[in-house]
């Protein structure tokens, strides 16, 4: 998708608002405030560092589902989070002060320095992604930069009640994998049963694809949580 220059404001549309501590006015807020944490500039400097290295082998099974789908290869810049989205996941992040993060989609690891630099406000916060792709080992050199015990899992999202204890609570979940309808509800769906009281889930590119668009569709039509907004026309946000 086209980058929004960092100096404008993010649109963010209120879809729902019956939460009794989110609103689009603590959404707007979040989105505009000032960073300061010494990590940023670190993924700054990684981000530039992937930016040099050769164009990268895509999954096959994003074929027709993403924005590069039918292409045999990717570069490391198209393929990680623009800047100013990732300073915004950073941000939600850091006042949600998650004790578990999950992520759906790894890629080369920047979206997951911007989450694990939160997580890591914690001391104690943990972090574990997956990435289908052949450069998960990279995803995971980057996010351990941040957050020394952060894990990538080589495999599918759908796998990750294997990893995690039954008695574990995911407070923040970031879902950008495969962009088609079945991925998107089916990842969707099994997060619900791990979540916790006051858990916040993101959707990237929600409008990237007919897929997309319609599983975020039918994700509101499900009422799951009081709170909803769409950021930038890109981002979904679902709060308890």
């Amino acid at each position: 998708m086209r980058n929004t220059p960092d100096s404008t404001p993010l649109a963010i549309d209120c879809l729902r608002a019956g939460s009794d501590i989110w609103s689009g006015e603590r959404l707007r807020h979040l989105a505009d405030r000032p960073l300061r944490n010494r990590a940023l500039a670190g993924i700054e400097e990684r981000r530039r560092h992937l930016a040099s290295l050769p164009p990268l082998t895509l999954h096959p099974s994003y074929a027709g589902v993403n924005d590069h789908a039918g292409q045999a290869f990717v570069t490391p810049g198209t393929i990680s989070l623009p800047r100013r989205y990732g300073r915004l996941l950073y941000s939600i992040a850091a006042e949600v002060r998650p004790r578990l993060t999950l992520e759906a989609g790894a890629g080369l690891g920047i979206s997951g320095m911007y989450l694990a630099a939160a997580a890591a406000l914690t001391r104690t916060g943990r972090f574990l992604s997956f990435e289908i792709g052949d450069y998960f080992r990279l995803a995971e050199e980057s996010i351990r930069m941040i957050l020394p015990g952060a894990r990538v899992i080589p495999g599918d999202f759908g796998d990750f009640p294997r990893h995690l204890e039954p008695e574990a609570r995911v407070d923040l979940c970031f879902l950008d994998s495969r962009h088609d309808f079945d991925t998107v509800v089916r990842d969707y769906k099994s997060l619900l049963g791990w979540l916790a009281p006051r858990a916040v889930v993101l959707v990237d590119d929600v409008m990237s694809t007919p897929g997309s668009r319609r599983a975020w569709e039918h994700v509101l039509a499900r009422d799951d949580f009081p709170f909803a907004a769409l950021i930038q026309g890109r981002i979904g946000f679902l709060a308890r």
